[in-house]
């Protein structure tokens, strides 16, 4: 994302009352919040006033999206400013199809385009397994599978094809933001270590002024790299997360990740209820076109139930 404002400093970290900030000549600080209404996040733009000793950062300017998370009753928001999303998948230990689904319908409402990664590619049982759990929240026909691009820190050339896409991402979009999301386990770090050469280096410098010990990814980190001698991008590492709530998304966003419904419409007609959550009402189109292929094609019939069945299930939790 390009500089909001000419004097906008970038946060690299945030940590209660202080902040880590890159000013625009490109130094970095820690700072105060002036006031107690400030809450910045990794990858706000915003203004600092150095003639305060120490310097204070004064102001935080409009975000174009913001990254939450919810576990519990708590909505927390990790980073804002985000060109891109890559969501970390591994087939060992296995992630959640239901968390990831939710973690995609979240992005969509804030209009953050995503990038699936199947990390660990390099075991072909965990690829396998990976695959399989995909399909658990992949559209299905009469929608096309959002696209996936397998990684992997180990095998040689495991990343050309993942860090091709970044430099294409970094060559349309000057100065851009990557996160990297998803469960704990999906091997998070190895991916930003093997993206970011030395991120350890950035880490230590942060944690030796907060005297905070040995990293641990507590709270999301701003890092600036390199692919592939291309233009320079940013690369945020997030907290791992168990759980990914949705009560904060309404059932118009839950419907965005499921656009096999609204192609079945479009091909037979709409459901007899405008608000049908093609669960039990009469009329409806999409039980309709599953009953009819489970005649004619059952594999492809039990995917779109199956797809179904997400749907109420996240449809309830987002109640």
């Amino acid at each position: 994302m390009r500089r909001p404002h000419p004097d906008a400093a970038r946060i690299i970290s945030a940590h209660g009352r202080q902040a880590w900030v890159e000013t625009a000549t490109g130094q970095v600080a820690l700072c105060h919040l002036k006031g107690r209404d400030l809450d910045p996040l990794a990858n706000d733009w915003v203004l600092v006033d150095s003639s305060d000793h120490p310097t204070v950062i004064s102001a935080i300017l409009d975000r174009t999206n913001t990254l939450y998370r919810q576990e519990g009753q708590k909505i927390k928001a990790l980073a804002a400013n985000l060109d891109l999303v890559l969501i970390v998948l591994a087939g060992e230990p296995k992630f959640a199809p239901d968390a990831i689904a939710r973690l995609v319908a979240s992005l969509i409402e804030q209009n953050i385009d995503f990038q699936i990664v199947v990390n660990k590619s390099d075991l072909p049982q965990a690829l396998e397994t990976a695959k399989d759990l995909i399909k658990g929240f992949q559209p299905t026909w009469p929608s096309e599978p959002w696209p996936i691009i397998e990684a992997s820190t180990r095998a040689d050339g495991g990343l050309v094809r993942l860090e091709t896409h970044l430099t294409t991402a970094a060559n349309s979009r000057p100065d851009t933001c990557v996160a990297l999301v998803g469960q704990s386990g999906m091997g998070k770090s190895s991916l930003l270590n093997a993206l970011v050469p030395d991120a350890q280096a950035q880490t230590n410098t942060i944690s030796f002024a907060l005297q905070s010990g040995r990293h641990t990814t507590t709270v999301s980190r701003v890092y600036q790299t390199q692919i592939q001698e291309g233009p320079s991008l940013r690369v945020i590492d997030t907290p791992g997360f168990q759980r990914f709530g949705i009560s904060h998304l309404d059932r118009s966003d839950l419907e965005r990740i499921f656009p096999e419904w609204q192609r079945i419409n479009e091909a037979d007609g709409s459901c007899r209820f405008y608000n049908c959550s093609h669960d039990h009402e009469p009329g409806c189109q999409v039980q309709a076109r599953i009953h009819q292929l489970e005649k004619d094609d059952p594999t492809l019939g039990r995917l779109l139930e199956a797809r179904r069945q997400q749907w109420l299930r996240l449809l309830k939790t987002s109640a």
